[in-house]
């Protein structure tokens, strides 16, 4: 039989606390309160400066105003959010006392019931019989349907709650937006957010308030924890972190160590910078910090020292491409990116490799990374900021880029639009690449062959467009510098083209000046100079080209076949060095064309002769040639030879220790003790 009640429907209150509720309530009316006797007060007459006058009373009032109206608007906030808690505490303690009233009538229904089932079963009968008796499935059916009803009346009384604290949450976060506090809905980084709102807006809140959000921040970010709630610490700070205060007052309290801790995470990760959530708050951050300015010392220091250039470990590596992808994500900014690039370029210079090839990161280049972010800022100044120093240039052109240096012809192009700051541009540039190729220098070939293709018509342009370090080495090729300087012209011009446009810009400068026949004729000296280098240096590549070709197949096939014994060995042998003419790895380069003759005296007479039938004035003649014999002195250009066949210079070995193995070693000039045209 089956006289049984069935369990009773659970009741559960919803969820929520009324004594929370009405406690929050309580203290948001006597904020309320008090804001409202604070704006009474800011429209009465305590608001007014009576015994000011002028600009005083007019900062005083304006600074009257400004506090009246956040008042008023914390007041309206308040006092919203007051109704909203006050109805939802309302609503919350209907529902809790209705389900009070259906938990006691479903305790009473179920004791009527079983007093009812118990007046109709008989015990003694109730084990053998298999019908129950009438009446029983009455009162069964009757407590199932009042369980119904009150299951029915419980889930409606829950979802009407819900419902109310749904639009209870959106009053409370429109009140929380009107005051700084943004989408959240609570927690430490709201009241941060309100706090940075209110130092911002209220007339002498401080910054000292700004200080401390920037050291809450930065312990949150470095606090023990996992990646991801790393990752969540930022996410909730970044609001506030976009302040420039904030922000560097964050950048001081992680100091290097912090900081450094954050960019090996990045960069161990691998990120791109475009979607990873850490690397976008580092750049927001860093990049605000930026625009601080005086009113937080130290955070330069910081950001200077993050990267540690000498450190032959691979740590700082993980750290250069966490710098990688910080300045790729949104936010970073031109200024941390010139700052950065300078000492990502000193650690590859220093280390001879990039971050990159050192380590397993799947990373952006950081270098590479640099150029573009400058490039999108478009601030020319910053641009030529970070191209004014021979350094830089020296690393900027000593090595391979990802998109074939576009992104570096981008950035000396904006450079060449900063007016004077580009003359800086063209001399460092110059000297960068001039170098290696002076008497005595380490000759040791730094620039890349695909870089300089790549940047030599832009830099060509700029250097059109602004001669005048041109003109002022060509016309002091022994100050400290011009020899240098000069010897990158001489590269940069070793086209017929570019000589052409650079000829005619440094000759239209010096125009009309005295100095003009002297320019004219160093101008000589140097194209000499650069025919000169147009020949050589494609010997001179050519020539280790072939050296390394033959250096691996003496290392992968002739001394192999050298371990063989017996007619086998000797016929492997012949073959061996009957093959290596066939793969161009004999060590043997084609016979060179006849190094050009210098132009001498006689190519400056007939530069300055451009009158027919005109005399060419001694004095100016004599002006011309001393310039040219001091540029060719400053540049050791050969003495002028017979146009007979030659061949080329002896090729030195690259020093191997230098970092840079592999390079190409130039020889000396000829006319200066070295093997040279003969």
């Amino acid at each position: 039989m089956t006289a049984v009640l069935p369990p009773q429907v659970e009741l559960p209150d919803p969820p929520g606390d009324p004594g929370v509720l009405a406690a929050a309530r309580d203290d948001l009316a006597g904020a309320g309160f008090a804001l409202g006797v604070a704006a009474a007060h800011l429209q009465g007459p305590a608001a007014r400066a009576a015994e000011w006058l002028g600009a005083d009373a007019s900062a005083a009032a304006l600074q009257t105003g400004t506090a009246a109206a956040v008042v008023q608007t914390l007041h309206d906030a308040v006092t919203s959010a007051v109704v909203a808690v006050d109805a939802h505490h309302d609503e919350l303690v209907a529902a809790r006392a209705r389900l009070s009233v259906l938990r006691a009538d479903q305790e009473a229904d179920a004791a009527d019931a079983q007093t009812r089932l118990a007046a109709l079963v008989d015990p003694a009968a109730q084990v053998s019989s298999v019908v129950d008796p009438p009446g029983v499935a009455a009162v069964l059916d009757g407590f199932d349907a009042a369980e119904a009803d009150r299951a029915a009346e419980h889930a409606a009384l829950l979802g009407s709650v819900a419902e109310h604290a749904a639009s209870t949450t959106a009053v409370l976060a429109g009140a929380l937006a009107g005051v700084g506090g943004g989408g959240d809905h609570g927690g430490p980084t709201a009241s941060a957010a309100v706090t940075l709102h209110l130092a911002v807006v209220l007339p002498g809140h401080g910054t000292s308030v700004l200080l401390d959000l920037g050291w809450e921040a930065a312990r949150a970010l470095t606090a023990p924890g996992t990646a991801a709630e790393v990752v969540a610490a930022a996410d909730r700070y970044a609001p506030v972190l976009a302040d420039p205060v904030v922000a560097a007052a964050a950048v001081v309290a992680l100091g290097r160590s912090g900081l450094t801790q954050l960019l090996t995470q990045v960069g161990a990760s691998g990120a791109d910078g475009a979607t990873d959530p850490l690397a976008g708050v580092l750049a927001r951050t860093l990049g605000a910090a930026g625009a601080a300015g005086d009113r937080v010392p130290g955070a330069a220091p910081v950001l200077d020292g993050v990267l540690d250039p000498d450190d032959p470990s691979g740590d700082p590596d993980v750290v250069a491409l966490g710098m990688g992808a910080v300045l790729a994500a949104p936010g970073a900014g031109a200024d941390l990116a010139a700052r950065w690039v300078r000492r990502l370029l000193h650690r590859e210079a220093a280390q001879g490799s990039s971050s990159v090839d050192r380590t397993t990161g799947t990373g952006p280049d950081p270098v590479a990374v640099g150029p573009g972010v400058l490039t999108a800022a478009g601030r020319s100044d910053t641009a030529a900021g970070v191209l004014s120093d021979p350094p830089t240039w020296d690393a900027l052109l000593g090595r391979t880029w990802p998109d074939g240096a576009a992104d570096l012809v981008d950035l000396v192009e904006l450079a060449g639009r900063s007016g004077a700051a580009a003359e800086d541009v063209v001399a460092a540039a110059l000297t960068a690449a001039g170098a290696d190729l002076l008497p005595g220098s380490a000759r040791v070939l730094t620039v890349d062959p695909g870089t300089w293709a790549a940047v030599a018509p832009a830099l060509t342009r700029v250097a059109v467009d602004h001669p005048a370090p041109l003109v002022a080495g060509l016309g002091s090729p022994g100050a400290p510098g011009s020899a240098a300087l000069l010897s990158g012209a001489a590269l940069l011009v070793s086209t017929e083209e570019r000589r052409g446009l650079v000829a005619t810009a440094v000759e239209r400068a010096a125009a009309g000046t005295d100095t003009s026949a002297a320019v004219t004729g160093a101008l000589v000296a140097l194209e000499d100079h650069a025919r000169w280098l147009a020949w050589l240096l494609p010997t001179v590549v050519a020539r280790h080209d072939a050296a390394g070709r033959k250096a691996d197949y003496d290392l992968l096939v002739t001394l192999p076949v050298l371990l063989v014994r017996g007619p086998w060995g000797q016929a492997l042998q012949a073959g061996a060095g009957l093959l290596a003419p066939v793969l161009h790895a004999d060590g043997s380069v084609a016979r060179p064309a006849p190094a050009p003759v210098p132009t001498g005296p006689g190519g400056v007479a007939a530069r300055l002769d451009t009158t027919p039938g005109a005399a060419l004035e001694p004095a100016v003649l004599a002006d011309a040639l001393q310039a040219h014999d001091e540029v060719a002195a400053a540049l050791a250009l050969p003495v002028p030879l017979a146009p007979t066949p030659t061949v080329a210079p002896e090729l030195a070995l690259p020093d191997r220790t230098d970092g840079r193995p592999g390079r190409p070693v130039l020889p000396g000039h000829p006319g200066v003790g070295a093997p040279g045209p003969r």
